[in-house]
This record gives C-alpha cells, structure tokens and sequence, in this order.
C-alpha cells in the first residue's frame, strides 16, 4: 500500500506511488469540451497547448487520472473517474476514457459540494470515486519528475470535504512517473 504521508488541508493523508511514466509532450486534448458519452480519444486537440500525459501498459499515451481510476475500481469503487475543470465546465471521464454523467450518488455528493462553496468546484481532486459502503475517496495526482506540488485551493477543498464527509472521505496523493 502506502508507508508515506503528506499533509493535504489540516491532516496528513497517504501517498500512493506508481511506477507510471510520461510520454513525449503531447498537443492537448480539450477534455473539458467532452460531453457525456463521448470519447477522450476524440476530444479536440490544440496545438497551443501540450501535455504530458501517463503511458498505459499498451504505451498509449492518457491521463494519469485514467490509470488511477482503474485502480481505484480494481480495489473495489463502484463509480470512478478523472475530472477536468476548465473556464467553469466541468468534466468526469471514467477509466475507459469515456466522458460519462455523474451516478445519481455522485450528482448527490457535487450537489452537496457545491451548496457548500458557493457553487463552485474550484480545487476539486483529479480523481473521484465512490465505493459500496458509501466511502468516497480523492485522489490528487502529482508527477514527480514535473515536481508538481499540492496547491493552497487543494488544501482548502480537501479541507471542505472532510468537514462535509467526515469518515466517509478518503484523501490521497498519488505520485507518479517516479525517477
């Protein structure tokens, strides 16, 4: 499992580690444009932006949150997905990389999330997931080699949902594309 910690908000939360790696910087794919049902794969691409996303174990290159979500539904979540937020949309694609609707417990858990911030989402995890004993779990995605780190509106969010879930939330930072 996991025999680090970081603190994320006011706690410490475990940090998971997998040896996934990067690709070449790839021109982005506009997920927060996806509509339910559609496919990542077929997303708009820009040239004005790049990204470097996760290679699978075919060598596709997709987004990290992809990888996790699966992981998080191989150990058991019943609902799982990467989210994308972007000028206000926002966007849940699950681990097959289809752009999907919320479940109406996941709508119920956004619903309450946002009574709660004034409507917004800013901050939310890369990942959301939603187990069968109701457990909600979060997961903040952080590329090592890109020494990405955990942002004060991530802390903030991860914060608000504790205060919202309480034993319910599981948080976690996954790192990635370790050197």
């Amino acid at each position: 499992m996991t025999d680090r910690s970081t603190r994320l908000g006011d706690q410490e939360v475990p940090v998971f580690q997998f040896d996934w790696k990067t690709g070449e910087a790839q021109p982005y794919r506009k997920t927060y444009n996806l509509v339910p049902g559609q496919s990542w794969w077929k997303a708009e691409i820009t040239d004005k932006q790049f990204e470097n996303y996760a290679l699978d174990d075919d060598g596709n290159q997709i987004p990290v949150g992809a990888l996790i979500a699966k992981q998080l539904i191989k150990e058991g979540a019943i609902f799982a997905v990467f989210t994308e937020m972007w000028a206000g949309k926002f966007v849940m694609v699950d681990h097959n990389l289809n752009c999907v609707s919320a479940s109406s417990q996941a709508e119920e858990v956004l619903a309450e999330i946002k009574a709660a911030n004034h409507n917004k989402l800013g901050g939310f995890p890369d990942v959301f997931a939603i187990h069968p004993d109701g457990t909600l779990s979060f997961r903040e995605a952080k590329s090592i080699k890109a020494k990405d780190r955990l942002g004060q509106k991530q802390h903030e969010f991860a914060n608000l949902l504790r205060s919202l879930f309480g034993p319910e939330v599981d948080l976690g930072v996954v790192e990635w594309d370790l050197p």
